[in-house]
């Protein structure tokens, strides 16, 4: 999320469209998503750039849950780039759901699915069956509460397999990012570490399941170059962070 306070609140999130680009606008005012009309496919906004970062834990994922739909960058990069990968989109909001074809989301199909429906529910309802989970799910006050307890963090951790990654975006703002940090290194036994986003202060977090957590740095920096020419994504950057705050 990127601040554009210029424009008025409106009650119901909007498709804003903008010199070739189309944005996302929650009730507060705030961009939640950025699609490049030429670029539809692209990642535009620098946090979820950095929340690709999972593919250094796990490169060759399966099945993609995000909690909180937005405008799709996420998703859509993923069904492009990763060719095997199925990928659930779970958002609570139908009136964001029905934005999705102003923002190119594929439709619903064997790779691709949306979900109207609370995340927290969904989570619960897995049992070692995601190999990412991808939480970006916030609302006109910032992190949605459900999303951030003790219990959605265990049910996270439960809801991957054995070599999962869970990623969460937290707005740098939040006063409460160290409650929420305390809790998923709880939940995941220690292996976390912190990115700050590409290009604003949103904080990223990655709570690896398996022992991907372990890899050495060598091997890590050999993969994020092979992930960084073939995805596009400057992953490097983010890595040197995660390196940093590994315990």
């Amino acid at each position: 999320m990127s601040d554009l306070s210029d424009l008025p609140r409106r009650n119901q999130p909007i498709a804003f469209n903008q010199a070739g680009f189309v944005s996302l606008l929650l009730d507060d005012g705030n961009v939640q998503s950025l699609m490049r009309k030429s670029k539809p496919y692209r990642l535009e906004l620098g946090y979820t750039r950095t929340m690709m970062g999972f593919l250094l834990f796990q490169p060759a994922p399966r099945h993609i849950a995000m909690i909180g739909l937005g405008g799709g960058s996420i998703p859509k990069h993923c069904y492009r780039q990763l060719q095997d990968v199925r990928i659930t989109a779970v958002e609570i909001d139908p009136a964001v759901i029905a934005l999705r074809d102003r923002f190119y989301i594929p439709p619903d199909g064997e790779r691709f699915q949306v979900i109207c429906g609370d995340g927290s529910a969904f989570v619960a309802q897995q049992l070692g069956t995601l190999d990412v989970l991808l939480v970006d799910g916030f609302d006109a006050g910032g992190q949605v509460p459900q999303l951030c307890t003790q219990a959605f963090y265990d049910a996270a951790y439960d809801s991957l397999d054995a070599d999962g990654v869970m990623v969460v975006n937290v707005l740098g703002a939040d006063r409460n990012f160290d409650v929420y940090l305390d809790r998923i290194r709880h939940s995941f036994k220690g292996q976390v570490a912190v990115s700050k986003s590409e290009d604003c202060d949103n904080r990223i977090i990655f709570a690896i399941k398996g022992v991907a957590y372990q890899l050495p740095a060598d091997m890590l920096e050999d993969r994020a170059k092979t992930l960084s020419r073939h995805h596009q994504l400057p992953l490097r950057q983010p890595l040197g962070n995660i390196l940093k705050s590994r315990v």
